[in-house]
């Protein structure tokens, strides 16, 4: 299922086989144009670079391969959540 699908749900978990920059890049421009995304699951079997991953919502990220961070978009501020198989967006805020 491509990404922009995610636009129309409000929750979803999606299963991966890989979860990637360029997936994160994909979900992070459907988070910022659906008006009823609140939470997001994609467990994944091969994860890879989580800490690329994370970069794609602040770009200074220095962590490791697990952890949290939050991002601010224009319009809501969102809790990311990550490890070596799994990958949570969850908004903890409208702006």
């Amino acid at each position: 299922m491509p990404m922009e699908y995610l636009y129309n749900f409000d929750r979803f978990e999606l299963h991966l086989i890989r979860f990637n920059p360029e997936d994160a890049i994909k979900v992070r421009d459907v988070i910022c144009k659906s008006p009823t995304f609140e939470f997001g699951y994609f467990p994944a079997i091969d994860f890879f670079f989580p800490e690329e991953v994370a970069r794609v919502f602040q770009p200074d990220y220095e962590g490791g391969s697990e952890g949290s961070i939050r991002y601010r978009n224009s319009t809501a501020d969102f809790l990311i959540s990550f490890e070596e198989e799994e990958f949570k967006i969850e908004k903890v805020s409208q702006n």
